[in-house]
């Protein structure tokens, strides 16, 4: 028989992180934990692993990063048009995302 529960150190110690920060998962609703008894808390093994399901890479490269950084630039430039300063600024910015978005 597959074990269906865990303690919340069990859970803890599987993902790595303190207890507390699943207390503090369960608080802002997105893993229950389950008090079975006054000392006696649970988590369910299928909660957990919705949970895990949920997670997505820290930085994922994003396909459409370029062009919708130029199409934020081109739209907010027509407001900036007549000052220099604001130009040389943007175009430092390009020249940084561009080195930037090569890397990756």
């Amino acid at each position: 028989m597959e074990k269906e529960w865990l303690t919340v150190q069990e859970a803890a110690d599987s993902l790595g992180v303190a207890r507390a920060t699943l207390y503090k998962w369960a608080k802002q609703g997105r893993l229950p934990i389950y008090k079975l008894g006054e000392r006696v808390a649970r988590i369910r093994i299928e909660d957990l692993k919705k949970l895990l399901a949920q997670a997505r890479p820290l930085y994922e490269k994003r396909h459409g990063d370029k062009t919708t950084k130029k199409a934020i630039l081109k739209r907010t430039k027509g407001a900036w048009a007549d000052n220099p300063v604001i130009d040389q600024a943007l175009a430092e910015i390009d020249r940084g995302w561009n080195e930037w978005a090569e890397k990756f």
